[in-house]
């Protein structure tokens, strides 16, 4: 899934914790944190503490992985670039 906004996050955490089968004050406990924030944080609260998100995040067994964007096959400057680049022998 992508990630694009404190929404999406909390939606992706929401979801976990419930296949997990934990309430949010069972994930809250865990955590280290309030009911009350991680309800916060699943609703898309925006400016929540950093490292308390990935504490959270990690008790639910939610994994962040960063990657590069792929440039689209559409995108002019990837056809030139493709285009200036030798051909594999």
């Amino acid at each position: 899934m992508f990630v694009r906004s404190a929404r999406t996050l909390g939606m992706l955490l929401r979801e976990q914790r419930r296949r997990r089968g934990l309430t949010q004050a069972q994930l809250a406990r865990r955590a280290g944190v309030s009911r009350q924030w991680l309800s916060g944080l699943e609703r898309g609260r925006e400016g929540a503490e950093l490292g308390r998100v990935l504490r959270t995040l990690a008790c639910a067994g939610v994994i962040l992985k960063f990657e590069e964007p792929q440039p689209s096959p559409l995108d002019p400057t990837a056809v030139v670039e493709a285009h200036r680049s030798p051909l594999p022998e």
